[in-house]
């Protein structure tokens, strides 16, 4: 498999972070760093806007976020993902389906991509989870002068 190329091979298993998740607002400056990094390249502000993301929690070198659990407001129920980085600017996005209260907040893996390039950060996010990151390119929605 060539560099880039999303996999979901569980044999693959990329860089984990086995770190303890600090709150965005609160951690530290090093690992706030890389977590605004991978925010930026999800689409910063307007990605939370467009997908309701909250709940952030800084890695070392890694993002995690809550989306709504709101039915079929996400595909297969996806309601937490992590987006890491490796040592080579890959990136390997897994989502999640975290239970309530009644299943002992079981963690259900759902899908993991593996070395995937920042460009197809965005469009893969999309394709999972059928949630747009940022407004679409519309030449209407530009301001007249």
């Amino acid at each position: 498999m060539s560099a880039g190329t999303p996999s979901t091979n569980a044999a693959n298993q990329g860089p984990r972070n086995s770190e303890i998740h600090e709150d965005f607002a609160t951690a530290s400056a090093a690992t706030r760093t890389a977590a605004e990094a991978i925010l930026n390249q999800l689409g910063g502000v307007w990605f939370q806007v467009m997908t309701g993301a909250k709940h952030l929690k800084a890695g070392e070198r890694s993002l995690h976020f809550r989306l709504p659990s709101t039915p079929l407001f996400v595909k297969e129920g996806i309601n937490a993902v992590e987006v890491a980085i490796d040592a080579n600017d890959l990136y390997t996005l897994t989502f999640m389906k975290i239970g309530g209260p009644r299943s002992g907040f079981k963690v259900t893996p759902v899908e993991t991509l593996y070395c995937l390039f920042p460009d197809l950060v965005q469009p893969e996010f999309t394709r999972i989870t059928g949630l747009q990151t940022q407004l679409p390119a519309d030449d209407r929605l530009s301001v007249a002068s």
